[in-house]
């Protein structure tokens, strides 16, 4: 992926970096951790793995670092790694239809609206010519994935009310329950969505 946001480069600037950073927040374009060497003063600097992600965990990291420090880069197959279904990843995305990766997008968008360590990825998303607020980006994603939980919530409840046993006061039942989802479903999106690592805001203001 590195290669071809950065071609021919062998060292990438901490702007350049901060601008791939907001222009595609939620790609790894660096990919696997066995692909990379990190000193270890950067952990001192910058801290730790965040440990509320679940899959984003090793991107959160190496764009932490890189927007500071910029990366070299070396354009050669110098690590594999195997890709199968019992891998974290493919078990987190094969999980269900509303799954962890939702959340880790959630995250991963909060710190680079609010966390001090993105600041540079901020100062040049607002150096555009036509300046991205990365709270906006936070807030779209916040109510796609307001939509998603509250689609499969409805799913897996009708999914549980057909599997209930038939009785007089079933038919009843269900007719309640699609009235109360439909009600719900007109409910104002709520201003603030509170989450690991901080509140974020669904609307933000100023």
């Amino acid at each position: 992926m590195i290669r071809h946001l950065f071609p021919e480069a062998s060292f990438v600037s901490p702007r350049d970096f901060a601008s791939c950073v907001f222009t595609h927040p939620l790609i790894n374009c660096i990919g696997e951790p066995t692909a990379t060497l990190v000193h270890r003063s950067a952990f001192d600097r910058f801290g730790p793995f965040n440990p509320n992600f679940k899959v984003l965990t090793d991107w959160d990291f190496f764009a932490r670092v890189a927007i500071h420090h910029g990366l070299c880069y070396i354009d050669d197959e110098l690590a594999t790694f195997r890709v199968h279904s019992k891998s974290t990843t493919q078990r987190e995305l094969g999980h269900s239809p509303f799954h962890d990766f939702d959340l880790d997008k959630l995250i991963m968008l909060h710190e680079l609206a609010y966390s001090d360590a993105f600041e540079p990825a901020r100062e040049e998303a607002r150096r555009r010519r036509h300046a991205i607020d990365l709270r906006i980006l936070l807030a779209r994603e916040v109510q796609r994935v307001r939509r998603k939980a509250k689609d499969f919530a409805g799913s897996w409840v009708g999914r549980m009310v057909a599997l209930m046993p038939s009785s007089p006061n079933s038919s009843a039942s269900t007719q309640s329950w699609r009235r109360g989802r439909a009600a719900t479903s007109r409910l104002p999106l709520p201003s603030r969505c509170v989450m690991p690592g901080g509140v974020c805001c669904a609307e933000p203001n100023g």
